[in-house]
């Protein structure tokens, strides 16, 4: 199972903050004028079902919490006692409660090209979301180089990718780094062009040296995987404007806009009001692995 690391927070600590943030936040100063403690909780979605030949028995996860105030110390509360369901139109599978938020299918084969719905009730009301599995090429190789200190890089160990993008089709990637199975993402405005890329410039193209996460810092010994994921041009969208709203490390800086909600996929289609927060996407994965030696 892989573990997820945001230099900035606790694991998934950070969608549900970002969240509020977009939610709350603004330029004024805040008075009691502003009752932000009253304000009534969104259901907040994470994850979505992955298609991995390299990890084909990784259960499909998806957590749930609820939003708090934004002036609130506390954790985002998990939501316990909700019904997880997802279907590809053919079969349907409820999700198993894990603890922490956590729900996970463990049965759940998927292929590309499936449109896979997920199904959520809780609290009287219904929430639904849709996306279809996207292909990924294949990552054609991985290695690493230890390279000097440059303008926008510190020194280090860095790997790299050499991949083929499919002619004449439309790909959108998101590109994850696990360092000994532990995914690591630096608050970074550069996300936004690094940590996802549309071929609309490398159609049918070849790209080599790929770097796919110039923050995160490796070492000797360290095992480096590199996931390559296919996705949904709705879910590339999303993580841009995630990444860019979310660059500036929670700091305050003159020049740096306000933050602005971000359209999920997902509806409340009880009562489209309390609509939530978050996204549900698929995703085809192509991975490979080096050591660091």
């Amino acid at each position: 199972m892989l573990n997820y690391h945001f230099q900035w927070g606790t694991t998934y600590k950070v969608a549900a903050y970002l969240f509020i943030v977009f939610a709350f936040s603004c330029e004024k100063v805040v008075t009691d004028e502003l009752n932000v403690s009253q304000t009534t909780p969104r259901l907040v979605i994470e994850g979505g079902i992955e298609r991995n030949e390299v990890r084909p028995k990784q259960p499909q996860r998806i957590r749930l919490t609820s939003t708090i105030p934004y002036l609130s110390k506390e954790q985002p509360s998990v939501v316990e006692n909700a019904t997880v369901k997802v279907d590809n139109g053919r079969k349907a599978w409820k999700l198993k409660y894990m603890g922490n938020g956590w729900y996970e299918g463990l049965d759940i084969q998927p292929e590309v090209g499936e449109n896979f719905t997920l199904t959520i009730d809780w609290n009287g009301d219904r929430y639904q979301g849709s996306s279809i599995i996207q292909a990924a090429p294949k990552i054609d190789s991985i290695y690493y180089a230890y390279e000097q200190e440059t303008s926008i890089t510190d020194e280090g160990y860095f790997v790299r990718l050499d991949v083929a993008d499919p002619a004449g089709v439309a790909n959108f990637y998101y590109y994850r780094v696990l360092v000994n199975d532990t995914i690591f993402i630096v608050p970074d405005r550069g996300n936004n062009r690094t940590l996802i890329l549309s071929d609309v410039f490398f159609d049918g193209q070849t790209s080599r040296r790929v770097n796919p996460n110039e923050e995160v810092r490796i070492k000797l010994g360290d095992r480096v995987t590199v996931q390559q994921l296919g996705i949904t041009k709705g879910y590339f969208d999303y993580l841009y404007n995630l990444f860019t709203q979310t660059g500036n490390q929670g700091l305050s800086v003159v020049g740096n806009p306000p933050p602005a909600p971000i359209r999920s996929n997902i509806l409340n289609i009880t009562s489209p009001s309390k609509y939530p927060l978050g996204y549900f996407y698929t995703a085809d994965v192509s991975e490979k692995s080096v050591f660091i030696q």
